[in-house]
């Protein structure tokens, strides 16, 4: 993980923008050449931009040589310092009031804050998985693999998702099984990914120490906005978290280290891991469960 990390600190390197070699000459017909390729890079990029509508035939990766038209985010990405920072502010209730949370969260925020150890209360001090959309918002490697009517995304923290592509609906909610990962289905608008995801467990984290709850809704357009930088943007709805809903924006880079460094984690695990370092084994004896 340290690896991962401090190579999110290689900064973007800007491309020379070239468009300015099309104004050279100055003969009629290569204005009107001009225009032409403008003309279509124009109608290209409004088709690949984030808020691009469906085009009808456009490649939804439902089978393999439709794969092959998508857009490439093989490679790992890992959180940037920057959005990282927005995270821990958030989790700190240092936002500036920006996460709308409900009276109720908001007392349980300031609970964590005032203990001696805030850090008790997340998931991962409990070796509990911390679930989406905590996954997407903490210093951990991400990599998505494309196979037909799927996107599967693998977590350095050992949670996978399953996106599925098919054009299907979500389960009824008598059929849906929550999970950490969530029942998510998505579709192409472009070369943006629209993410629906419902069915998250309420054990599950938003934030580092504040949980889900079986009615938080997830939606997330997710696109390379450039060679080095991937960008998710999410809107989490849950009447009984927040006031409306909570939309922010995360970062990732384009990490050269790879494959991903796995760290194992099992609910009740006594080999205490803190912040990725080995602090111990706790021999404590666990307390009595009632009858």
């Amino acid at each position: 993980m340290s690896l991962l990390r401090s190579d999110i600190r290689t900064r973007v390197r800007r491309e020379d923008n070239t468009m300015n070699r099309l104004f050279n000459g100055t003969c009629d017909w290569l204005w009107l050449a001009y225009l032409v390729c403008v003309s279509g890079v124009v109608s290209a990029v409004a088709a690949d931009a984030p808020g691009a509508a469906p085009v009808r035939g456009a490649p939804q990766g439902r089978t393999w040589d439709s794969i092959k038209k998508l857009p490439d985010w093989s490679g790992v990405w890992v959180l940037t310092d920057e959005s990282w920072t927005e995270a821990v502010s958030a989790q700190l209730g240092r936002d500036g009031g920006r996460v709308p949370l409900s009276a109720r969260y908001l007392e349980i925020r300031a609970a964590h804050m005032a203990s001696a150890d805030p850090t008790q209360f997340s998931n991962e001090s409990k070796c509990i998985p911390v679930g989406i959309p905590e996954s997407t918002g903490i210093p951990l490697g991400h990599e998505y693999l494309f196979t037909p009517a799927r996107v599967t995304v693998i977590f350095e923290n050992g949670i996978v998702r399953r996106i599925d592509t098919s054009g299907r609906p979500h389960p009824p909610e008598k059929e849906l099984t929550p999970s950490f990962a969530g029942n998510s289905i998505g579709h192409w608008e472009g070369r943006t990914l629209v993410v629906d995801t419902i069915g998250i467990v309420s054990q599950a984290e938003f934030l580092i120490g504040l949980r889900t709850t079986e009615k938080t809704h997830l939606t997330e357009r997710i696109f390379r906005k450039d060679r080095d930088t991937l960008q998710i943007d999410t809107v989490i709805t849950d009447p009984e978290i927040f006031t409306k809903p909570y939309a922010y924006t995360r970062l990732y880079k384009h990490s050269t280290i790879a494959p991903l460094e796995y760290y194992p984690c099992a609910e009740g695990n006594r080999d205490v891991m803190v912040n990725g370092a080995q602090t111990g084994v706790d021999l404590t004896p666990p307390p009595a469960s009632n009858p």
